[in-house]
């Protein structure tokens, strides 16, 4: 993964670099499930952005799909659990980072997009 720094937040907010790394999947999560609320799409677009790749990138790199895996649950339901939701934040990540502001980013989420689709 492409690591990302708050130098994209135009209002220099500490967005990713507060991510609690010790707390595991579930912790990371909800401290962008509670950022997204923070930094709403309409007002704060660029930070917005920033916790939806994260969210993309935690539920990427979980290649087990323990995130959504449960005793009842295959191993591969999970997995395919966290391809969808990884897809669904790089995809919204990119409405605001788009090929002619971010290049860069924008050809890595369309590269981890189409590797995983």
């Amino acid at each position: 993964m492409i690591k990302i720094d708050d130098d994209l937040s135009p209002n220099r907010f500490v967005v990713t670099e507060d991510e609690p790394k010790s707390s595991g999947d579930d912790g990371r999560l909800k401290h962008y499930d509670a950022k997204i609320r923070e930094y709403n799409f309409n007002m704060y677009p660029n930070e917005w952005a920033l916790c939806q790749y994260s969210l993309a990138c935690i539920y990427h790199c979980d290649k087990a799909g323990d995130i959504f895996n449960v005793k009842a649950k295959k191993i591969r339901e999970g997995r395919a659990r966290c391809i969808e939701s990884a897809l669904y934040h790089f995809d919204k990540c990119m409405e605001i980072f788009n090929y002619k502001k971010h290049p860069n980013l924008w050809a890595f989420c369309a590269t981890i997009m189409g590797q995983v689709s």
